[in-house]
């Protein structure tokens, strides 16, 4: 579990662990453009190294939460290419969090999974203190509803990031990004007891 200003770590951390799927929640898609101010690896751009790297699943990608404005079409249509699922803040709300959350589990299935979390998925309103705020996002309750409903798969790695106290009001994004970290220890948590459990159960059927 990581707390950091972006997404620019994101590619070292994934190297550690081929056939990755992973969800990523933004206001913005991080596949966009081959370069950004001259550089190759940004905070803008570690999920297309990602896929041309190839260290992710391209099977099991996906993208919640987006929206706002893009440098172009060809922003969407690589995204697509690379094999993301998209599902918009527009479509949480009509869609509703159950359909995403199955949509997510049909794609990620038994799959290593990393979430990675941009504060800024979540409206201004329930996270004013970020350095990209975009008007119509989610709530905060949707998306821990969204990380509750997955529970149940294999993740093996989770970032907040984009969090900027020095915009915050009376701490509503901390306590937002607070939360969501929470969600995450208390998913590892369920996660090791089970496998404890497995295991031990295993031991005692192998003994008789």
């Amino acid at each position: 579990m990581e707390t950091t200003r972006s997404h620019s770590h994101c590619c070292a951390r994934w190297r550690r662990c081929t056939d990755l799927s992973r969800c990523c929640t933004s206001t913005r898609i991080w596949t966009r453009g081959t370069r950004i101010f001259g550089a190759e690896y940004t905070h803008g751009t570690p999920f297309r190294r990602a896929v041309e790297e190839g260290i992710v699943d391209t099977e099991a990608l996906s993208h919640v939460g987006t929206r706002g404005p893009l440098y172009g079409k060809k922003d969407l249509e690589d995204d697509r290419r690379f094999g993301f699922g998209i599902y918009t803040s527009a479509d949480v709300f009509r869609r509703g969090v159950d359909e995403i959350v199955d949509a997510l589990r049909d794609r990620v299935g038994n799959r290593p999974l990393y979430v990675s979390i941009d504060i800024d998925v979540l409206d201004p309103a329930h996270a004013p203190g970020t350095g990209t705020p975009e008007a119509g996002g989610m709530t905060s309750r949707e998306l821990l509803e969204i990380l509750r409903g997955l529970r149940e798969l294999n993740l093996i790695g989770a970032d907040v990031v984009e969090v900027a106290p020095s915009y915050d009001h009376a701490e509503i994004t901390s306590v937002a990004a607070s939360h969501l970290t929470y969600e995450f220890i208390s998913w590892y948590a369920g996660l090791a007891e089970s496998r404890k459990e497995s295991i031990v159960g295993g031991a005692s059927r192998s003994a008789e």
